[in-house]
């Protein structure tokens, strides 16, 4: 039997309260979104692609990004996918780009299992292999979805899945977006 301290219980059992819909239900709205009181600068990170090329966030500077922590253990996070990739679908990704960024130790095969078990191929994916800025900025649990400005600062996150195709995320990321320019 392995014993783990009482704080590294609690932090495991936390991670399973935030948890999936019943069966037939939706996934939550955006309610629990929160706006950060100004942009929150975000560390930089070495990160890769799936192809082990180093990838960083700067690389998307000039464009709104939701980034969304997760990982292919995560269920609530295999849930959520979708509709993250409904998002991307519905908004050019010169606008924003939806990226999902896994943590931890992931490989690039596990990553594209899980990918093509959910038929999605929309996404940037990213790895954060030595979870650097998950740490850095915070993520405690997941998913958390932090969206990030044309500057690359973050202005708001919500922990926990959500919906974010529906009408009011999407209102939601328009509002903060600003107008285009064409």
């Amino acid at each position: 039997m392995v014993r783990l301290p009482i704080k590294a219980a609690y932090a495991i059992l936390a991670l399973f309260t935030i948890c999936l819909p019943a069966s037939g239900q939706s996934l939550p709205s955006v309610d629990g979104f929160s706006l950060n009181p100004a942009p929150v600068e975000i560390p930089n990170a070495e990160l890769s692609t799936l192809d082990g090329r180093p990838a960083s966030l700067a690389d998307y500077r000039g464009r709104m990004v939701l980034l969304n922590f997760w990982a292919t253990w995560c269920a609530p996070c295999r849930h959520e996918m979708p509709s993250l990739s409904a998002l991307q679908a519905s908004i050019d990704d010169t606008e924003l780009t939806v990226i999902a960024l896994a943590f931890g130790r992931h490989d690039a095969t596990q990553i594209r299992r899980f990918f093509a078990d959910i038929g999605i191929t929309n996404l940037v994916v990213l790895i954060d292999s030595q979870s650097r800025l998950a740490r850095q900025m915070g993520v405690r649990f997941i998913p958390v979805t932090s969206l990030l400005n044309t500057a690359g600062e973050e202005v708001g996150r919500l922990t926990g899945p959500a919906d974010w195709s529906s009408e009011r995320a999407i209102q939601l990321i328009r509002s903060l977006m600003g107008p285009i320019e064409t």
